[in-house]
């Protein structure tokens, strides 16, 4: 007899349990998007938009994220729930580091390289436009340009190419600074300190970091 019982009881539990998770109280009415993400809002409502309806206990995460994540445009996504109606997206967009002229148009690239946005899409960023080298030296080029984001020379490069046995930074002011993989964040402070003070007093053709005295002329 108590083994009925607590048939019962469980039996019970488990169809006001289903009646609960199935209640309109816990149907998906609203979608937050938080985060970074102004290349890809819009298509992702539109990509999500058909899960409001659902309920709130059934909804796949990680499958949802995935959906986001193959979308180029976006670095990760992370999902979550907020009872009793809600769907959290955070959202972050890859950054636009540079800007690279491929197959007839310009495209943002991220720290990777990896070609995410058309130009149209980002509006004044203020980075610069990189020729990326043979597929050969992709990687020393991701070294050096990683070393040369963190410093105060970036954001006033207009260009930068691959030239023989360097790369070469075209600054917005017409200078040119001669670099390669191996120059340090260190020297890269000390020559934009010597830029900026030379500057202010004469046109500097060329600043030279490949050795180990800085050379401006």
């Amino acid at each position: 007899m108590k083994n009925i019982v607590r048939l019962f009881f469980l039996i019970l539990f488990v169809y006001c349990t289903f009646l609960f998770i199935e209640s309109d109280f816990f149907i998906v009415k609203n979608i937050q998007i938080e985060g970074n993400y102004n290349l890809v809002k819009d298509d992702i409502v539109k990509k999500l938009d058909n899960i409001k309806g659902d309920s709130l206990f059934y909804i796949n995460a990680s499958r949802l994220e995935g959906i986001i994540e193959d979308d180029i445009r976006v670095e990760s996504a992370k999902i979550s729930r907020k009872f009793p109606d809600t769907i959290k997206i955070k959202i972050e967009e890859r950054k636009p580091i540079a800007i690279v002229y491929s197959n007839g148009n310009y495209f943002y690239v991220d720290e990777g390289l990896n070609l995410f946005a058309l130009y149209k899409e980002i509006k004044d960023t203020g980075v610069p436009i990189i020729n990326i080298p043979k597929e050969d030296e992709i990687e020393e080029f991701k070294i050096m340009l990683k070393t040369l984001r963190d410093t105060q020379f970036y954001n006033t490069i207009s260009e930068i190419y691959k030239g023989d046995k360097m790369y070469i930074l075209t600054l917005l002011d017409g200078t040119n600074v001669y670099i390669d993989k191996n120059v340090s964040l260190k020297k890269y402070n000390i020559a934009y300190k010597i830029y900026v003070d030379e500057s202010v007093n004469k046109d500097i053709e060329y600043i030279d970091l490949r050795f180990k005295d800085i050379i401006v002329k």
